[in-house]
Order: C-alpha cells, then structure tokens, then sequence
C-alpha cells in the first residue's frame, strides 16, 4: 500500500513515524521549518508509551507535483486548511484512492449518505463553496475519531503524549473491505483501530466533551480534572453536553 500524509503535523508525523517503522511505503507533505528538518535530520518520534525515541529519514516535500497517486491519503491539515487545499490533494487520489481526515469536530462529510431529510447535506461553514465535497469526493471517505495526543515539540520532533485508540468508520456504516485492510494496517503499528458501526455517533460523542471542556479550559486556565471538580464549572459543562446532545439527537444521531 503507498501512502501519503498530507499534514505531517503532530498527529500526522505520529502516524507517519509508526508507519515507517513497521515498514510501510509512505511520504510526508510538510512545510516551513519543520519540512526543512524533516530533509535535512529526519523526523524525530518520542513515546513513552510505545517506548520509542527514534528518528527516522522520509521522503517529505512541500507540494504534489509529479507523486502521482496514492492507496491511501491520510489528511493531517485543520478544517480550513483542509478546505483550501481540496483541488491539491484531489491531485493524490485516483478511483480506487482512500481518503482519510484525522480533525475534530463536524466533518465536511457527515451527512453523506446519511438518509432522511439531511442526506447528502453540504456544509458550508467547513467546506465552503463545497471544494471538499467536489475535489475529494465523499466516495473515498473513511471517517475516523482520533483519541492520541501529539505535540510538534521543535521543528521534526514529534512527542507523543498518550492514547493510542483511533475509530474508522465507513459515511454508510457497512464493514467494508477497504476498512478491514486500513483497520489491520493500523493494528499493525499499534494503533488501536475498531471499526464502528455508526461512525457519527463516535464523532459526536467526541464533539460533544470537546464543545463543552475545550472552551471552558481556554477561559479558566483549568485541567480536565480541576473542571470536574468544581461543582460550578461541573455544572455548566452539564449544561452543555446536555445541549449538544440534543442536537445530536434531532440528527438521529444515539
């Protein structure tokens, strides 16, 4: 399988770094510093918890021109790098490509082949002028939950701070082919890979606990753990689960 991560960022260079490892085919798409030193020293991967410090030499550049295309296309950009960037990765997939974003929040897919009133919605806000939908085409989608942490700690080092657990699911839920092989590829390098059977559920669930701590974190400088400690703050994280749940809800997402 020859495999490309465009957005070798922290979690993009986790994946890259434990793909090279296990000896697997696969380029970077970088840039600034960090590719520079990607070239020129290799890209550095630190875990305690797959007790690995190792650096490791890529093929890594800063555009597509001339790669060709890839069986598997693992996009480590944020959503509106994401967006912007749709006409140059569509240039990395051919018919039989499999794309797979690794962001937070409501993908640019989601309500692919999701039946009811919403099928096929488009969603302006993360992909506007639909460039995504268009470009890459929701056909080549795998959706994933991506539970590690990561850090770019320098220009090509990587530090990997925890969780190895990382969902798939297919937009229609079926247990397909093609998901078996990049859920066992995943195993393969360590990464917990499960397959889910309603693979908008596991993103909401994610989005709902990233909606109500993420911001709440940012305000009061607080850990995860002081948050659910105070009975205040405990509270109004309650308050909003409990509203995106029932958007979610709404969604016919469970």
């Amino acid at each position: 399988m020859r495999i490309c991560i465009f957005g070798a960022g922290a979690i993009g260079g986790m994946i890259g770094s434990l793909l090279k490892k296990y000896g697997a085919d696969v380029i970077l798409i970088a840039r600034g510093e960090h590719l520079q030193q990607i070239k020129d020293k290799g890209l550095t991967f630190k875990s305690e918890e797959y007790d690995l410090d190792i650096n490791q030499k890529f093929k890594a550049y800063d555009n597509v021109d001339g790669l060709g295309s890839f069986d598997l296309v693992i996009n480590g950009l944020k959503a509106h790098s994401s967006n912007k960037m749709a006409s140059t990765v569509s240039k990395l997939l051919d018919d039989n490509s499999i794309f797979l974003p690794t962001l937070n929040g409501v993908p640019w897919w989601f309500f692919y082949k999701i039946g009811g009133k919403y099928n096929n919605y488009k969603i302006q806000s993360v992909d506007p002028k639909n460039l995504q939908w268009n470009y890459i085409n929701p056909l080549k989608v795998i959706g994933s939950v991506v539970y590690p942490a990561a850090e770019i700690k320098k220009p090509g080092e990587i530090l990997h701070i925890e969780g190895k657990r990382l969902i798939l699911g297919e937009p229609d839920n079926s247990i397909s082919d093609r998901i078996r092989k990049v859920s066992k590829l995943f195993y393969n390098i360590g990464i917990k890979a499960p397959i889910s059977k309603d693979i908008r559920s596991d993103i909401w669930l994610k989005l709902i606990g990233n909606s109500s701590f993420n911001p709440i974190s940012v305000i009061t400088r607080s850990s995860l753990k002081e948050i659910c400690e105070n009975e205040d703050s405990r509270s109004i994280v309650k308050e909003m689960m409990g509203e995106a749940h029932e958007i979610g809800l709404k969604l016919d997402l469970k």
